[in-house]
């Protein structure tokens, strides 16, 4: 993991877990308003990271900024999501299985994700199961066609779906379909509040592609990163 916080700045993440918390104090349980002030002070401190890393940015090489935290939340550097990631836990103060977006903060609130690297990249929550390709790595390339990335997807409880054509089309082009790179899954893990699944892609186009699922919900997103024509 590289020294420098700069090198995750594309997206900062709020993770809510919506559960109660025991604590070994007092009545034993964080009352409501405690847990609103945590939510609150935790959106807070991510856009005030968010900020700064902005500024840096758009300053260029050399710059740098020092920020003064004090969280009551852990807050994670996930290199590969290129994201800061901080996880509370409350009493039922948010919509369960929900996702909002403000700027480059996403507070997903649920965690019935499992991210499963073993042979086949699955992604899977209580509504959808989806499994991917592993084409290749990051030391070794291989033939990649987008067309056929999804091996296949499950609606449950018992619905199965064939996508017969996922080709991934930049500005229209179907030159952005074909070409060499890999597939693999970040953050493997389960019971999160995302998974996602990386795709290079090294051909006429050159982009990085990521396919996300996000607690609670029955669809996938995608994302086409740092792309560029040859």
């Amino acid at each position: 993991m590289m020294s420098t916080i700069l090198s995750f700045a594309a997206v900062t993440m709020i993770f809510i877990a919506a559960s109660t918390v025991v604590l070994n104090v007092a009545d034993g349980v964080i009352s409501s308003g405690t847990s609103t002030a945590k939510i609150r002070d935790t959106e807070n401190l991510m856009k005030t990271l968010d900020s700064a890393i902005k500024q840096v940015v758009l300053e260029g090489s050399g710059a740098k900024r020092q920020v003064s935290i004090k969280s009551q939340a852990i807050i994670d550097i996930i290199p590969q999501e290129n994201s800061l990631v901080a996880e509370i836990e409350t009493k039922g103060l948010t919509d369960y299985f929900s996702v909002t977006t403000e700027g480059n903060v996403k507070k997903i609130s649920g965690s019935d994700v499992d991210c499963i690297d073993s042979g086949d990249l699955v992604m899977e929550n209580s509504l959808i199961k989806a499994t991917f390709a592993r084409i290749g790595s990051q030391a070794s390339h291989a033939v990649l066609n987008t067309s056929r990335i999804f091996k296949s997807v499950l609606i449950k409880p018992a619905t199965n779906m064939t996508i017969a054509d996922s080709a991934i089309e930049i500005d229209g082009s179907v030159l952005s379909i074909n070409g060499t790179g890999y597939t693999e899954i970040l953050n493997p893990g389960s019971s999160l509040s995302s998974c996602s699944v990386h795709l290079y892609m090294n051909g006429t186009y050159e982009y990085d592609g990521y396919y996300t699922l996000y607690a609670g919900t029955d669809f996938l997103v995608f994302e086409a990163r740092n792309v560029g024509k040859k």
